[in-house]
């Protein structure tokens, strides 16, 4: 194990009642998610326990506990794991006594992890019932979580952050614009009545930014970022197929006909952006504008690309 992983591991472990036992087994589960992000939701029943798991710790590192309103820049993959362990451990009454607290970050953090209890009916309306105060609540961040929770949970789908397929199913991200950068890197798939974790992207890619239906609602375009790059992904909903990435690719794609020396950073790094929103000009082909950048940013190209995803073929043009 990394040794700073360890020690904010345990850092944050430090501050829960817990056996040494617990603190391990929640250890060995970060460390298995770090290993494999895409993994089954774990649901356990809840369970009547009196001690509230510090759910502040969790985001504490990541909150200007000086700004004057709700901030949040980062929920990293550790965080989530002590989260999602503890709560197998403990059950949901974690995340009803964190809407019970007096902290905004517990509070939002608990609305929307209760969203992933959709599959138990007693647990489901049970979350129902101690959200909807958070609608009438004054910060937005909350109304608008609670909200979008409800949305869920009561199964009439109507928000607009919840993204209505072909086949009637649905997909969504959880935390929707919860940070400046977007919203997190999970996809969250309903199909037959059945929630289950569709997709997770890894770093750098650890912010979701938009989804995009196709025409026929068979797609999705999604575009990622870090604090550096942006990313896109096309999805085949209906097949189960996934593009390569493709703001990556059109730099490949571009280099090798201006002969540029390219090399793929370790980090997955590109530095290239989006100058425009991703559109889709038909059922299969998508469209986006990027500056694509090359040593070192020294050389930035602007481009308009298009991607076919039956012929997996990739154009561009060139753009003043």
């Amino acid at each position: 194990m990394n040794d700073n992983i360890k020690i904010a591991i345990d850092s944050r472990l430090s501050d829960l009642e817990i056996t040494e036992d617990f603190k391990a087994e929640l250890t060995q589960k970060i460390l298995l998610k770090r290993k494999k992000p895409v993994r089954p939701l774990a649901v356990m029943a809840a369970a009547c326990i009196c001690i509230v798991i510090a759910i502040t710790t969790i985001a504490a590192s990541t909150i200007q506990n000086n700004a004057s309103s709700f901030y949040l820049r980062y929920l990293s993959t550790e965080q989530m794991a002590i989260a999602d362990a503890s709560a197998e451990h403990y059950g949901a009454e974690v995340y009803f006594k964190g809407l019970r607290s007096d902290d905004i970050y517990t509070q939002y953090f608990s609305i929307n992890k209760l969203v992933e209890y959709y599959g138990d009916n007693e647990i489901r309306l049970k979350a129902i019932n101690a959200i909807k105060p958070f609608l009438q609540n004054t910060d937005k961040k909350l109304s608008d979580a609670a909200a979008f929770s409800l949305s869920i949970l009561t199964k009439t789908y109507d928000n607009p952050n919840i993204y209505h397929l072909a086949d009637g199913s649905i997909v969504f991200t959880l935390f929707n614009n919860y940070s400046d950068y977007g919203s997190y890197n999970e996809l969250w798939l309903i199909k037959n009545d059945e929630l289950s974790q569709f997709f997770a992207f890894g770093k750098p890619s650890m912010y979701i930014t938009s989804i995009v239906l196709s025409p026929d609602k068979k797609n999705i375009a999604v575009t990622t970022c870090s604090n550096k790059s942006t990313y896109l992904i096309v999805f085949d909903m209906e097949n189960g197929l996934i593009s390569p990435e493709l703001i990556e690719s059109a730099r490949f794609l571009l280099a090798r006909d201006k002969k540029y020396e390219i090399w793929e950073r370790i980090d997955h790094e590109n530095y290239s952006g989006l100058y425009s929103d991703v559109k889709w000009i038909d059922n299969s082909t998508v469209e986006f504008a990027a500056g694509l950048s090359y040593k070192n940013t020294e050389i930035i190209e602007n481009a308009s690309v298009t991607y076919n995803i039956l012929t997996k073929s990739m154009k561009y043009k060139l753009l003043p």
